[in-house]
């Protein structure tokens, strides 16, 4: 029988609703039992996913923020700034996320080198997103 949040992660990325998709394969790490090779790579993506256009909008944010400066609009760089702030925390939190899910019960549970391989990447990849 599938784990009703694995079912549920699924449905969620069909629907594209990656913070929901990251949420549900949290609670299923959270139950503290491996992931099967289906489940990590749900596991990554929800959260790859989750990251993913919060990356995109601060690079907007970036340009527009260099942009409306060079144009000489104080008030719409500092606007544009703030935005590129306020995603930036988002991003922040959910690499936090990820990094203790990893370090938590990941990590640690697994004695398969090449899950423990995968899992390692990602923690330096959240850790690079965080750079």
């Amino acid at each position: 029988m599938a784990n009703l949040n694995v079912t549920l992660a699924v449905v969620a990325e069909k629907a594209e609703r990656f913070d929901e998709m990251k949420d549900f394969m949290k609670a299923r790490v959270e139950e503290g039992t491996p992931l099967d090779s289906e489940e990590r790579d749900l596991f990554s993506a929800a959260f790859k996913n989750a990251l993913n256009g919060r990356r995109g909008a601060v690079r907007v944010a970036v340009s527009i923020s260099m942009l409306e400066r060079a144009e000489g609009r104080e008030h719409n760089d500092s606007l544009a700034t703030g935005y590129k702030s306020k995603v930036e925390a988002e991003l922040q939190q959910i690499c936090g996320e990820a990094q203790e899910l990893l370090k938590t019960y990941l990590v640690p549970a697994v004695s398969d080198p090449e899950t423990k391989a995968f899992y390692l990447k990602m923690q330096g990849d959240y850790y690079r997103y965080l750079a």
